[in-house]
């Protein structure tokens, strides 16, 4: 018995010697068979060779490693049957055999990832020198850019190396005297200002005073002045009838008090540029404002006495979205005048008739020209003009707010003989009769916008008309003829202080009075004649204007320029002279 327990125990001892002496040498056996697999998988990859090269936009995502190899090792280290040795191995169930090391990783892969990420990295950073190479060498030989493009959906309106497409409204920053970060800069500090200009103009509720409707009292309704004035309307969708009260409006309007710069002196023309600012019209804003700064300093310098206020509307519905009207009262500061202009915004308009009968109303709380504060009357000198510039009709008097534009007219002209030019645009055949009526009423004139490119030859002949018209009433009361003893200051100043002789100055009075010419040569230079719908052609020579008699009027050099002779006037800087066939007047 103690021989067999003795040998019993020996067994015992030797059996897990040899389990461990076995596992080891499954291990070993194991780890050399996947390092004979790798090395193989290694040396000859399975993935086909790429046989031309990705997109630009796909290079930086290539990979130089092969997913299916990695997958296929993967799936050979957790294989659940590792050999028949591991198995037998695995019989015993009161052993457990130790895990299986972990395999040591390939000095040779290594430096091959290692070398193909750094090929890669070389190839990314060659494509990014040579992309910085070529746009140097574009810009060396250029001395700027190719084209510069401010908008990205204005880019097809420039063509390289021809001139700039005349409806692209940003031709003037794409010309080769301009670089981009200029163009930008220009562009931001227009946005900068007009944004900064907003902050000073008033809400209508906080200027009542400022604002005719505020006025109304309701009696049509039989409300009284302290109840808010409310109004129905139905919208240009259709649906029901909504609510619009007077105080909403004005929430809606926006105020400038304006800057007149000596506000004692006598202006000589007071006038005011009424436009609707619905999307069908935008477009002649939008073209006023690429040259108002221009326009307006050369107005100032040639008129410096006259006096310009800007309404800018759309419909009573567009107040809480948009805004009713925009109103800057008489000024001749020119930062004030264009940077007003350059704030209009785009409205809505709603239903197909616009606020023109408020435009009109709105032109009586305006801060015309009195000899004295308290005066009751204004002075019949000053012209005073109206320029209502549209494409639509205004609503009727029984609508909204019931203001009558024809009654509203009528007050204007009686209390300052204001004479209004009604300017239709798009030829809409309804609204006719309107701007007729608009401007037979008051002895006005009627014209039609045929090209809002025009716009601002427009504004330029309309002020240079009046003031002319009012030189010519001054000359025929101060003077019992053209040629009196007191004209002797007015004209001279002009012509004898100038760089032009008379024969230059005589060939650009007869060329304004020849309809056949568009332009005129003086000293080898070339000067366009403006040539509009108002009857009155000028031209702008070395800062002096040349202004053809306007033959519509009633006055006498009207009714000489009737009766065929050659009336032409000349300005500067304030200073009026006259050239009567081939003879100057002095005054």
């Amino acid at each position: 018995m103690d021989n067999e327990g003795q040998q019993q125990q020996e067994e015992q001892t030797t059996l897990p010697q040899q389990q461990q002496e076995t596992s080891t040498t499954t291990a070993t056996t194991t780890t050399a068979e996947d390092d004979n697999n790798s090395s193989s998988n290694m040396t000859s990859p399975s993935r086909p060779q790429r046989t031309r090269r990705p997109p630009s936009y796909l290079e930086d995502y290539e990979m130089d490693v092969d997913l299916r190899r990695i997958y296929k090792q993967s799936a050979m280290n957790t294989s659940p049957s590792r050999s028949s040795s591991s198995s037998a191995s695995s019989s015993s169930s009161s052993t457990r055999a130790p895990a299986t090391p972990r395999r040591t990783t390939n000095n040779a892969s290594t430096a091959r990832r290692a070398l193909q990420l750094d090929q890669t990295r070389q190839r990314r950073q060659d494509r990014v020198n040579e992309r910085r190479d070529d746009t140097a060498a574009t810009t060396t030989a250029n001395n700027r850019a190719t084209t510069t493009y401010v908008n990205p959906l204005d880019r097809f309106a420039t063509v390289r190396n021809t001139a700039a497409d005349t409806n692209n409204r940003f031709r003037e920053y794409q010309s080769a005297a301009i670089d981009e970060d200029e163009a930008l800069r220009q562009l931001l500090n227009q946005h900068t200002e007009a944004q900064t200009f907003k902050n000073e103009l008033t809400v209508g509720t906080l200027c009542r005073h400022k604002w005719a409707i505020s006025k109304l009292t309701g009696q049509e309704q039989g409300e009284q002045s302290s109840n808010p004035i409310t109004c129905f309307f139905t919208p240009s969708l259709g649906g029901e009838p909504k609510k619009l009260t007077l105080d909403e409006v004005l929430d809606g309007c926006q105020y400038h008090p304006g800057r007149i710069h000596n506000p004692e002196q006598k202006p000589t023309v007071e006038i005011v540029f009424s436009f609707d600012a619905t999307g069908s019209m935008f477009q002649a804003i939008d073209e006023l404002k690429r040259k108002l700064s221009e326009l307006i300093r050369q107005l100032m310098t040639d008129l410096p006495t006259i006096r310009i206020a800007v309404i800018a509307h759309g419909d009573y519905c567009d107040h809480s979205v948009f805004y009713t009207m925009a109103k800057l009262d008489f000024t001749n500061d020119i930062d004030t005048l264009v940077r007003f202009v350059q704030t209009i915004d785009m409205c809505g308009g709603g239903d197909p008739a616009e606020c023109y009968e408020m435009a009109i109303k709105e032109c009586g709380a305006l801060n015309w020209y009195k000899s004295a504060p308290d005066a009751t009357e204004y002075d019949d000198s000053i012209s005073r003009v109206l320029v209502m510039i549209g494409d639509d009709v205004p609503h009727g008097a029984d609508e909204y707010f019931k203001i009558d534009w024809r009654e509203e007219l009528k007050s204007l002209y009686e209390r300052l003989l204001l004479k209004t030019y009604g300017i239709q645009a798009l030829h809409r055949e309804h609204a006719n009769e309107f701007y007729q009526e608009l401007a037979d009423s008051t002895y006005g004139t009627r014209l039609e916008l045929e090209n809002f490119s025009r716009m601002h030859e427009l504004v330029l002949a309309l002020c240079y008309r009046e003031s002319a018209e009012h030189a010519s009433i001054a000359f025929a009361t101060s003077s019992a003829s053209a040629s009196g003893s007191n004209d002797n200051d007015g004209s001279q100043t002009i012509i004898e202080q100038g760089t032009m002789s008379d024969s230059e100055m005589l060939r650009i009075h007869h060329a304004i009075h020849d309809s056949t010419q568009t332009q005129v040569t003086v000293q080898n230079v070339q000067y366009e004649i403006s040539v509009n719908d108002l009857a009155c052609r000028f031209v702008r020579v070395d800062n002096v204007v040349y202004i053809e008699q306007n033959k519509q009027k009633t006055t006498k050099y009207a009714q000489m320029a009737k009766d065929g002779h050659k009336v032409t006037w000349i300005t500067h800087k304030g200073a009026w002279g006259l050239i009567v066939d081939d003879d100057f007047v002095r005054k």
